[in-house]
């Protein structure tokens, strides 16, 4: 029995359970984080007529996807480790799950990100802070392993810009030029994971290889270039991501900081948008006493897919809006993020216009 297989018997068995998470919802992506170990599910919304989410990473169990920690020497776990407490809390679209030892405090902050010019976000920027509040200093590194799974129902694992598919095992160090991988699905939907950009801390060090091989290796495994996604007899098909900044010192009182973006297709570039929510950020100016804007003309195919868009934005306003009448007293963020929504649905009014 594989790990993945013991791991989705022991979800099915606690089914009856109350599992306790928090979700965020903005424009094309749902992200839910499990509250008693901080591990995620990251989803697109592929169909939004038909209200269709595709997970983006695998379905069945959210512990295969997971960030270990790495402290002179020993690895830990984020979400296993009982050295670690876990929180986790909302403010506004973003959820931050805190893991606290006696050395250490890792805040790992998952924040939506919208594409300049765009009125939904289809990506999601993870940052990881990590303050040494210890009594000594300490070399501290992150290890970020995604359990992909789109590319294994298409028939293509993964991609990079500079050799298209990715026939088996590789690794990718050094001043490699790649600025990012893409794990395309069967069904339009692709994963993106940015290397570099505006918001991301290029890592030092990226592997392509079978899920269990990575799950298995405490921080580096021992790899072989070409090797396939399979780990005979029982890891078939299997292929995942890990993203690796390797120890570095950490002072007491000093902090580091480690970032990467997803993204929901290929076309756009996750990793140039600034840091983490800052591309959330709209500006509008206050309304003319006369809107003289004469739309630019769109092609109806697009026009069917900015008007799902817009549907999107105003049904995403609606339900906060409901949840602030229910509220005995309204969070300012999610005041601000409702303000944000009309703000988006204003500055695309014209577009609507005879």
């Amino acid at each position: 029995m594989t790990r993945k297989t013991a791991l989705a018997l022991l979800a099915l068995a606690m089914i009856c359970r109350t599992l306790p998470a928090l979700e965020t919802r903005d424009g094309s992506v749902r992200l839910t984080v499990d509250e008693r170990n901080g591990r995620f599910s990251f989803q697109y919304l592929a169909d939004p007529a038909k209200g269709s989410w595709v997970p983006l990473f695998y379905a069945e169990e959210t512990r295969t996807t997971y960030a270990t920690i790495s402290v002179d020497g020993k690895t830990s776990r984020l979400g296993d480790s009982s050295e670690y407490r876990v929180t986790v809390s909302r403010n506004g679209s973003s959820i931050t799950v805190e893991y606290r030892s006696a050395l250490l405090v890792i805040r790992q902050v998952f924040t939506p990100l919208v594409p300049p010019g765009a009125a939904l976000a289809s990506g999601l920027a993870i940052e990881w802070k990590i303050e040494n509040v210890g009594a000594r200093d300490a070399r501290v590194g992150l290890r970020f392993l995604l359990d992909t799974s789109l590319g294994e129902r298409s028939g293509i694992h993964f991609e990079l810009p500079s050799r298209g598919a990715v026939p088996g095992e590789t690794v990718l160090e050094g001043a490699f030029s790649d600025d990012r991988v893409l794990s395309p699905g069967s069904t339009g939907t692709t994963l993106q994971v940015a290397f570099s950009g505006a918001s991301v801390d290029t890592p030092d060090r990226v592997v392509l290889a079978n899920w269990k091989r990575l799950d298995d290796a405490a921080w580096m495994p021992e790899t072989s270039a070409g090797r396939s996604f399979t780990l005979l007899p029982y890891s078939i098909n299997d292929s995942a991501a890990a993203l690796f900044w390797e120890p570095r010192p950490l002072a007491r009182g000093a902090s580091l900081h480690f970032r990467t973006a997803l993204g929901t297709d290929a076309t756009h570039d996750f990793g140039a948008y600034g840091a983490p929510g800052a591309a959330a950020a709209v500006t509008v100016a206050p309304p003319p006493a006369t809107d003289t804007t004469t739309p630019t003309p769109v092609p109806a195919g697009d026009a069917i897919m900015a008007l799902r868009s817009d549907l999107a934005v105003v049904k995403s306003l609606i339900e906060l809006v409901d949840d602030l009448i229910a509220s005995d007293e309204p969070d300012a963020a999610e005041l601000a993020r409702a303000r944000e929504l009309l703000e988006r649905l204003y500055a695309r009014r014209s577009a609507y216009q005879e």
